[in-house]
């Protein structure tokens, strides 16, 4: 009899878990997935039916018979898993490898309407161990996107807000920056969706070194998810920028050790609930008109989708 139970509880347990998997990728139409890459950013929009990709993580730098699913190969896995062959748009935060470096890859494979990227100036940068990689995985990305014939936009005043379905989209901190030697982090665009009642802001990198954190406080006000910025990484998630936003549920596209311990005070103190996708694996928000449920898979390879 005890044998019996423990069976019937383990059954229980695989199929609740495959259920809340197909769940989640059938329920509600308008979804933000924060997909595990390990220490970089690749973040797939969806709504009606209709698909965008922020970022697409580091390049794979293995060799062509190992696979390295905390690179673009991951990405590229977690498309296909869902059927995906188009992408409306793709956009690059900025010019780090970590965040464009299997940009390349994504617009070789899928038809991509429009690339969204902020010109990249390395003249202005301080962060010399970056500037060869920088330069790289930028030309890699233009050079597909023209021999795709994919529109690239440098986004500015007159082409910063769009719609994805049923998300209004406003592209943030796309000035150039004020200081002639500084981080190209502090070149990282921002995006803010929209939906209903629903806001959420992914910072890329975000910080405030150019007092970029200190302007966007004073417009963005306070949203239900925050893709916190730089990875939850010491320099960024000022207080005043945290305090303003108040996020609801934070995402961290990074690992627990990795984590600063300042950042995820401040982000405590607003009683977020925090994902770190080097924990629990893909994190998926699905946007309702008044409210945003949060889900975590944990299985990172995508053996379930």
């Amino acid at each position: 009899m005890k044998k019996k139970i423990k069976v019937i509880f383990i059954t229980f347990t695989i199929i609740t878990f495959i259920g809340t998997a197909a769940i989640l990728m059938t329920i509600g139409n308008d979804k933000i997935h924060f997909i595990h890459t390990g220490y970089s950013d690749a973040i797939l929009i969806e709504s009606n039916n209709k698909f965008a990709l922020i970022d697409a993580a580091e390049n794979n730098k293995l060799n062509n018979k190992e696979i390295n699913l905390e690179s673009d190969e991951g990405v590229v896995k977690y498309l296909d898993d869902l059927n995906i062959d188009k992408l409306e748009f793709c956009l690059g935060t900025h010019a780090h490898s970590d965040h464009i470096g299997g940009m390349d890859s994504i617009i070789n494979k899928y038809k991509v309407n429009k690339l969204y990227i902020k010109k990249y100036n390395p003249k202005k940068l301080i962060d010399e161990e970056f500037k060869y990689n920088n330069q790289e995985v930028y030309d890699d990305m233009i050079k597909a996107a023209n021999n795709k014939s994919v529109e690239i936009i440098h986004p500015s005043d007159s082409n910063n807000e769009f719609s994805l379905g049923d998300f209004k989209i406003k592209i943030v901190n796309y000035e150039e920056t004020t200081k002639d030697k500084i981080s190209e982090n502090a070149n990282s665009l921002g995006i803010e969706i929209t939906k209903g009642r629903n806001k959420i802001f992914l910072a890329g990198d975000i910080n405030n070194e150019d007092g970029d954190e200190d302007k966007l406080a004073k417009t963005i006000g306070k949203v239900n998810v925050l893709k916190v910025g730089h990875h939850g990484l010491k320099g960024s998630s000022s207080e005043n920028f945290i305090k303003s936003l108040h996020p609801k549920i934070s995402v961290v596209t990074g690992k627990k050790e990795t984590f600063d311990k300042d950042v995820e005070k401040r982000l405590n103190s607003t009683n977020s609930k925090i994902y770190i996708t080097g924990e629990c694996g893909h994190v998926i928000t699905i946007i309702y008109n008044n409210f945003t449920s949060c889900h975590s898979l944990p299985d990172v390879h995508n053996k379930l989708l």
